[in-house]
């Protein structure tokens, strides 16, 4: 997993997970006064990029590990995944969270008081499923037929369903090798399982989805409110409830906004 960051020195953060086969270039129009803004990318590893690769932390860990630093630097966490990056974004927290554990560390880390918000944008954390997510045949189908520029090609109308949808991402578009995007699709199919690191609060759904259609998505987060024990958030005293908003859009929805605050405001 990648990450690109824009700091200005704030003391609030926004973790934004984006979409497959992206950068930080479909996101760069929009303003982030008043956050510092880390955007995590390339999930051929579900794995923050300064993780060990043998997924076994040691001591010298504390002094690099990206997330320990965002958690000491910031008093206000503001978590946004978009499209197969709201799975990512809680598979990756699991697999950090094992890791402290695994350390003795994970007391140390007040990891839910300083998450203000988690916010989906067009994905749930079933990302491959005939009833809340893609398709399984499409999923793998994609899969198989990559690194050809023609999948890709379909797969960015789908997702801008309209011209000038389209217009605007390509004018913003990733610069990303298609065979990354293909490793990416690899890794998410081989690690997938259900995730509840992250308690979802808000979820953001484009009422023409055609990559994570609508209707499956309305259902997932319909059924996702019974996740919260007892109606907490884990580890903290605040009452879970899940707000579902609709919008008009297809799946990229960044066009409609001008800066993260809009969709923290929502």
């Amino acid at each position: 997993m990648q990450l690109y960051t824009r700091i200005n020195s704030d003391k609030k953060a926004i973790l934004f997970f984006a979409g497959w086969g992206m950068d930080g270039h479909p996101f760069m129009h929009m303003e982030h006064n008043g956050y510092d803004l880390y955007i995590f990318h390339d999930y051929s590893t579900i794995t923050f990029s300064t993780c060990p690769e043998d997924e076994v932390c040691n001591p010298e860990c504390s002094e690099t590990c990206v997330m320990q630093q965002i958690f000491n630097n910031y008093h206000e966490i503001y978590i946004i995944g978009f499209g197969l990056g709201v799975w990512c974004a809680s598979a990756a927290f699991d697999k950090y969270l094992i890791r402290l554990n695994r350390m003795g560390h994970f007391s140390e880390l007040k990891f839910w008081a300083k998450i203000k918000r988690c916010i989906a944008i067009n994905g749930t954390l079933m990302p491959i499923s005939k009833v809340w997510g893609i398709s399984p045949h499409s999923y793998i189908k994609t899969m198989e037929l990559l690194p050809d520029k023609s999948v890709m090609d379909k797969f960015l109308h789908r997702m801008c369903h309209t011209k000038k949808e389209y217009d605007f991402y390509m004018t913003h578009a990733p610069q990303r090798d298609p065979r990354q995007a293909k490793e990416e699709l690899a890794t998410i199919y081989s690690h997938l399982f259900m995730s509840n690191s992250l308690t979802w609060d808000t979820a953001i759904i484009g009422d023409n989805d055609l990559i994570f259609k609508t209707d499956r998505q309305l259902t997932f987060w319909e059924n996702y409110a019974g996740i919260a024990p007892g109606g907490y958030i884990p580890g903290t005293r605040k009452r879970f409830g899940l707000r579902s908003i609709k919008l008009e859009g297809s799946h990229y929805l960044f066009n409609r906004f001008s800066s993260w605050s809009e969709i923290i405001a929502l």
